[in-house]
């Protein structure tokens, strides 16, 4: 089996924390002016509904892969439950999860 990531290389808890806050704005931000660059027009084009809305795909997605890791290796489950946890503390915009 192949090692995790934090299995192999020491990163420290205050480089993931600032990552895991950071990673989730720039995302919804930078998706949102994407999609109105693509498509001004869009349906509920409100650029801030947008970034709060594309903020919680970091949640969906780290949930999934906890729901995938259960379902094929469950003893990486653990693996993204950080994320989770951390996602679910925070949101966006400080509005709740």
């Amino acid at each position: 089996m192949f090692p995790n990531a934090a299995e192999t290389v020491a990163i420290p808890e205050s480089a993931r924390s600032a990552w895991s806050e950071w990673m989730p704005r720039v995302f919804a931000g930078a998706s949102a002016a994407r999609l109105n660059e693509l498509n001004p027009s869009l349906p509920g084009a409100d650029h801030n509904a947008q970034v709060l809305l594309l903020g919680r795909r970091p949640l969906d997605k780290a949930l999934y892969e906890v729901v995938y890791e259960l379902n094929s290796r469950p003893n990486w489950a653990p693996i993204p439950l950080p994320a989770v946890r951390a996602l679910t503390r925070s949101s966006p915009q400080g509005g709740a999860p």
